[in-house]
C-alpha cells in the first residue's frame, strides 16, 4: 500500500481516505444497505438475464438473480448484483462504494478504471444517478494500455519471468505529466 500511495503522490494524486472493500463495504453491511436503498426506489428486482452475446458458455443456464435496473438510466442491460453462489458481484461493491461516497457528502466524483473495465462506464453512471436521485455526477477516467519501447524494441513484460516495468519506473523515465496525458481518457 505504501508503494501505491508513493506512486500516486509522484503522479500528483493525493488521497485523504483509503477504503478497504472487505472491511468497509462487506463486513459493515454497506452493500446490503446500498441495495436496500435502491430497492426502496424501485431499481432492484429479481429477474433472468439473456445469455451472453456471442458464444454461450456450455454451463450457462437461465436463473433468477438480483438485478439493478440500470437500463432505466441508459445502460444496455440490467446488471446482476449477486453471483450464482450467492456472493455479491464486483458491481455490488461498486454500488456500495458510491453509496458510501454520497453518504459522506461527495456529489462530484471521479473514478479511475482500467481499459479492461471500459464496459463499466454506463452502469457506474446509472448507479450514481439512481442512488443520488440525479443529484450527483461521476467523471470516469480510463487508464489506457500502452506498449513501451526501448531502443526501438517493444518491451515484453512478464510477471512470471520477472520482467516488468513499474509505474514508478515510467514516472522516473518520462515524468508525471506525460504519463498522465498518455494513460487517461475521459468517458
Amino acid at each position: 500500500m505504501g508503494i501505491i500511495v508513493d506512486d500516486l503522490k509522484a503522479l500528483g494524486v493525493i488521497h485523504d481516505i483509503f477504503i478497504s472493500e472487505r472491511k468497509e463495504l462487506h463486513e459493515t453491511g454497506l452493500i446490503e444497505k446500498s441495495i436496500k436503498a435502491l430497492q426502496d426506489k424501485g431499481f432492484i428486482y429479481s429477474g433472468v438475464l439473456e445469455p451472453p452475446k456471442g458464444m454461450v458458455p456450455e454451463d450457462w443456464e437461465p436463473r433468477e438473480q438480483l438485478l439493478f435496473r440500470s437500463t432505466a438510466f441508459g445502460d444496455d442491460l440490467d446488471r446482476p448484483l449477486k453471483k450464482s453462489d450467492g456472493a455479491y458481484t464486483y458491481f455490488a461493491a461498486d454500488v456500495a462504494y458510491i453509496y458510501h461516497k454520497l453518504s459522506r457528502g461527495f456529489n462530484d466524483m471521479i473514478l479511475l478504471i482500467g481499459a479492461d473495465h471500459a464496459g463499466y462506464v454506463k452502469r457506474m453512471k446509472a448507479a450514481v444517478k439512481a442512488i443520488s436521485d440525479g443529484g450527483a455526477t461521476i467523471d470516469i477516467l480510463i487508464n489506457q494500455l500502452v506498449n513501451l519501447y526501448e531502443n526501438g524494441q517493444q518491451l515484453k513484460m512478464s510477471k512470471r519471468a520477472g520482467r516488468y516495468i513499474t509505474t514508478r519506473d515510467v514516472i522516473d523515465e518520462l515524468g508525471k505529466d506525460i504519463l498522465r496525458f498518455v494513460m487517461l481518457t475521459r468517458k
